[in-house]
C-alpha cells in the first residue's frame, strides 16, 4: 500500500506515488477538498465548497441552474450568455472592494438600476455615463445615438413611449454642430415634440414642434411659424427689462407687409363689471437738474410715404369706437391733466377739421357748432400797407391799415366764404365801392366809396365771391 496520510504536515514531494490512500486520514464533517488555496508549495490545505455546489456522486456541480464559467477574457459558449441571480438577490458589481452599479431583485418590482461613482471633483459636472457611436460608413448629418423608451400600455401592450437621440447637424469636420431631439407618442405615431441645437449667436436654440408648426426660440429671437398665444392665464403677463437710457426698451415690431400690432383686451360682460382699462402706459420720471431734455410718455413716429394716386386714408390715430345710445358718458379723448397744456399743436401748417359740436370753456353739451363760455379774442394781425389789391396776412381778422393809397380789392386767398375782417385805419384813405382789381371787389354801404380818416375801422364779411360791408365807424 502506499504512503497513508497520517498528519497535514505531509510534503507535496512524498505524495507523487499515485497509489496514495487516504484510509488513515480523519473523518470529515463539512464538504472539503484537499489542495492548496495559498500560492507556492506547502502543507495540504481544506477548501470548503460553498452553498452554490452540490456534490453528487464523485462530481462537484453548480446549483440554482447557473452553469459555465465568467472568464478573463470573455466567453465562447456559442449561445446568448445570461449573468446575474436566479433568486430573489440582487445583482451587483464592485470595484475596488466598493459596489457601483446594482440592480434590485424582485419578480414583479425588481429591476430598478442603482449606479453611485464617488468622484474629487467639487465644482464641475462629471461625466457618468459615456456612450460612444461610431459607423462602419462615412458619418452624414443626422447621425448619432439615443435612449429609447418603451411601456405597457393599458392593454398590456409594449409600446415604444419616447426617444432622446442626440445626432449631428453638421457632420463635417471642425464644424460640428450637434442637436437633441425629443420624439413622444401621440396616437400611435412618434413625432418630433422638441429639439435642443446650437445657434447663430453662439448660444443654444430651443424648437418646439419643429414639424408643422416650428417655434423657436435662442439668445436672440422668439420666432413663432404661426399666430403664438401666451396663456390662458389667471396671472398678469409681465415684459420686463433693465435696460437703460433706451427708448426702445421694449419694441414690439413687425415687417410683415401689411401687418401691425393689436392689443385685443378681451369681452367683459356682467351687470356691473368692474372698471377695466384696456391699455395701460404709465412711468415715471425725475428730473432734478438744468438740461432740455425732452419727455414722452406716448409717442407716434410713423413714416408714411403715398405715390400713384392713393386715394385712401392716412392716419396717425385712429378712435373708431363703438358706444351704444345708452353709453352715459362717452369720452373718445379724456385729458385729465391739472397742469401744463391738453392739446397743443406746434406745426402752423397742420389744420383741424372738427365736423361734431365744439364746447369751449365747460363741458356741457353745446347744442350749436361751437359755443364759447368764457372770454373769446381774436388775434390782431400785423399791421398792413394800404394798396390798391391789399393783401392780408394770415395772423388774425383784425389789422391795423397804414398809409392813404387807394384800396380798390383786397385778396380773398385762404378766406372762405364766411369770413369776417377787422379793418382799423390810422391815416386817411379812400376804400372803392365795386372796383376792379386782381383781388375780389369791396360791396360799401350805400354804393358809394369810404372816405376812411384815422381812427376809422371797417367791417367786412366775404361771402365767396365779394366783400360785403357789415358796418364801419368815422370818428
Amino acid at each position: 500500500m502506499g504512503t497513508v496520510l497520517a498528519q497535514v504536515s505531509q510534503r507535496y514531494a512524498a505524495l507523487g506515488d499515485s497509489s496514495v490512500g487516504l484510509s488513515s486520514t480523519q473523518w470529515l464533517n463539512q464538504r472539503y477538498i484537499y489542495g492548496r488555496y495559498s500560492s507556492g508549495y506547502g502543507p495540504v490545505q481544506k477548501l470548503k465548497l460553498g452553498q452554490m455546489f452540490t456534490i453528487s456522486g464523485d462530481s462537484v456541480t453548480v446549483t440554482s441552474g447557473g452553469t459555465g464559467d465568467v472568464n478573463q477574457g470573455g466567453n465562447s459558449y456559442g449561445a446568448t450568455m445570461s449573468i446575474g441571480t436566479n433568486d430573489n438577490q440582487q445583482f451587483r458589481f464592485r470595484t475596488n472592494g466598493v459596489e457601483r452599479f446594482s440592480i434590485t431583485a424582485g419578480s414583479s418590482t425588481g429591476g430598478l438600476i442603482n449606479h453611485t461613482y464617488v468622484s474629487s471633483t467639487t465644482n464641475a459636472v462629471v461625466d457618468a455615463y459615456t456612450i460612444n457611436a461610431s459607423s462602419t460608413g462615412t458619418v452624414a448629418n443626422g447621425f448619432g445615438s439615443g435612449f429609447k423608451f418603451t411601456a405597457s400600455n393599458a392593454s398590456g401592450l409594449n409600446k415604444d413611449l419616447a426617444y432622446i437621440s442626440p445626432y449631428w447637424v453638421s457632420a463635417t469636420n471642425s464644424s460640428e454642430i450637434s442637436a437633441i431631439k425629443f420624439r413622444t407618442q401621440i396616437f400611435g405615431s412618434l413625432i418630433t415634440a422638441g429639439e435642443f441645437t446650437s445657434s447663430n449667436s453662439g448660444g443654444g436654440s430651443l424648437k418646439i414642434d419643429p414639424g408643422l408648426y416650428p417655434l423657436s426660440i435662442d439668445g436672440l429671437n422668439f420666432s413663432p411659424n404661426i399666430g403664438y398665444t401666451f396663456g390662458p392665464s389667471l396671472y398678469s403677463w409681465e415684459i420686463n427689462t433693465g435696460l437703460t437710457n433706451n427708448a426702445a426698451a421694449i419694441l414690439l415690431k413687425t415687417t410683415g407687409a401689411g401687418s401691425g400690432t393689436t392689443v385685443n383686451a378681451g369681452t367683459q360682460s356682467a351687470t356691473n363689471p368692474t372698471s377695466n382699462t384696456f391699455l395701460s402706459v404709465t412711468g415715471s420720471v425725475t428730473a432734478s437738474g438744468a438740461g432740455s431734455n425732452n419727455y414722452t410718455g406716448l409717442m407716434l413716429n410713423n413714416t408714411f410715404t403715398e405715390s400713384g394716386g392713393n386715394a385712401g386714408v392716412t392716419r396717425g390715430l385712429y378712435v373708431n369706437d363703438v358706444p351704444n345710445s345708452s353709453i352715459n358718458d362717452y369720452r373718445a379723448v379724456d385729458i385729465a391733466t391739472q397742469y401744463g397744456k391738453g392739446l397743443y399743436q406746434s406745426n402752423t401748417s397742420i389744420q383741424n377739421n372738427l365736423a361734431g359740436k365744439t364746447n369751449i370753456g365747460s363741458t356741457g353739451d353745446p347744442i350749436v357748432k361751437l359755443k364759447v363760455t368764457g372770454r373769446f379774442a381774436s388775434a390782431k394781425g400785423a399791421n398792413v400797407a394800404s394798396a390798391n389789391n391789399m393783401a392780408l396776412g394770415q395772423d388774425g381778422n383784425s389789422f391795423s391799415i397804414t398809409g392813404s393809397t387807394t384800396i380798390n380789392t383786397i385778396d380773398a386767398t385762404n378766406w372762405i366764404a364766411g369770413s369776417v375782417i377787422y379793418l382799423i385805419f390810422s391815416a386817411s384813405c379812400t376804400v372803392a365801392h365795386n372796383t376792379a382789381g386782381t383781388g375780389a371787389r369791396l360791396f360799401l354801404a350805400g354804393s358809394v366809396n369810404m372816405a376812411a380818416v384815422a381812427n376809422s375801422t371797417l367791417t367786412l364779411i366775404y361771402d365767396g365771391s365779394v366783400w360785403q360791408e357789415i358796418s364801419r365807424k368815422t370818428p
